[in-house]
């Protein structure tokens, strides 16, 4: 699914299609049963980078977070030099790592020292006290009304939650089966008063193998197919460990439609995940590029190998700052987005063994450590960046 298409589609919204979508849906026989939706639930986590042209508290320079910089090699003159913050806001989640067997064999694989060359994006926002300010909502409710009629339902009313900064942080709109919450970056939750119903043999078991986790998201994918849809869907079921060593999944489907850059932007702007309990899916959530993202240009980017260098030399983003060791486990070329900082651009995240937590018996604490992609002649860091810490 391309989600910005699917933006754009929404204007064009077929009723034939929603008729034969609730007739699939009848033929699946599903079945409607209210239940109240978990307060958890209610905890989404929004994670896109924005830029603010007029940013004191995220980029050094107040006047421009991408000032004209010319650069010797007359082929890249165009580029722009980017101010990046030291620090990481930790979104109020703590830092950010995971639990992996104490036998995982160091892998490199999602990384691809191919590629020559990625864009960098931004939102093109102004930011106050750390935070973006978005103030104009016709584009977010617009996008709710078209979410909504794809389900077939009428916005009955709409709430607005607003940021300490006076900016929007979501609005919710209610319908008389739905509730859909968006956030200032577009993205979208749709909670089901009434969830839908699998049938026998599929469930939403976030204790189940990642293997059965791709079966059921599978038949999600089917069920809800008349209202999202993916090119070349990749099934993606999160595994992950807790602290007693238990493995858990989760349901998220994104594009696999097109380049390396491209996939790693669909992680993004391009995904959707389920959330329920047993047969009972009460969660839609769906990342969509936000109107404001624009392109910066295509910088070079570094390989792996020099981006462990890097590392080693200190030249790196965590919100763990004590305790990492040298071991690198796993390793990733992404594109790492917050709500806090301005740019969008690629980044070797390193889980990286920590030395000074201990885990369950056969298990190892790492914590994530970002390495930016792009050559380090066109970017530097803002040491003296003021970064919330909720």
């Amino acid at each position: 699914m391309k989600t910005e298409d699917l933006m754009d589609a929404m204007d064009h919204i077929d009723p034939d299609m929603i008729g034969n979508a609730l007739q699939s849906r009848e033929k699946k026989t599903f079945q409607w049963k209210t239940v109240l939706i978990p307060a958890m639930a209610l905890a989404l986590v929004f994670a896109f980078i924005s830029v603010n042209r007029n940013n004191a508290d995220i980029i050094s320079d107040p006047e421009d977070p991408v000032p004209d910089t010319e650069h010797e090699n007359t082929e890249t003159a165009a580029l722009k030099e980017l101010h990046i913050a030291r620090e990481m806001g930790t979104e109020g989640m703590g830092f950010e790592g995971e639990i992996l067997p104490a036998d995982t064999e160091p892998d490199f694989s999602g990384c691809d020292d191919t590629i020559a060359e990625m864009p960098v994006l931004y939102r093109d926002l102004p930011a106050v006290q750390g935070y973006l300010k978005r103030t104009d909502t016709k584009q977010m409710e617009s996008v709710l009304y078209q979410l909504a009629g794809l389900f077939k339902e009428n916005v009955q009313r709409m709430e607005r939650s607003y940021m300490a900064n006076g900016g929007i942080e979501s609005i919710t709109a209610y319908t008389e089966t739905m509730m859909i919450v968006m956030d200032s970056d577009e993205t979208a939750a749709c909670f089901f008063k009434e969830p839908v119903l699998l049938e026998e043999g599929y469930s939403i078991d976030y204790d189940a193998e990642p293997a059965e986790a791709v079966r059921t998201m599978q038949y999600l994918l089917d069920v809800f197919g008349d209202v999202i849809s993916f090119r070349n869907p990749v099934f993606d079921p999160g595994l992950t460990y807790d602290y007693s060593g238990a493995s858990h999944v989760q349901y998220f489907i994104r594009e696999g439609e097109g380049n390396g850059t491209e996939q790693r932007l669909a992680q993004l702007f391009d995904r959707v995940q389920f959330g329920g309990t047993g047969n009972k899916v009460d969660l839609l959530r769906i990342w969509a590029k936000p109107d404001d993202v624009k392109e910066l240009g295509m910088y070079p980017v570094i390989t792996a190998d020099e981006a462990v260098k890097l590392y080693m030399e200190g030249v790196y983003r965590t919100t763990h700052a004590q305790g990492l060791g040298k071991h690198i486990l796993r390793a990733e070329l992404v594109y790492y987005s917050s709500r806090y900082e301005p740019l969008i651009m690629p980044y070797y995240r390193f889980l990286v063994e920590l030395e000074d937590m201990e885990a369950a018996d056969g298990f190892v604490n790492t914590a994530a450590v970002y390495v930016p992609a792009v050559d380090p002649a066109y970017y530097r860091f803002d040491v003296s960046s003021e970064m919330p810490f909720n």
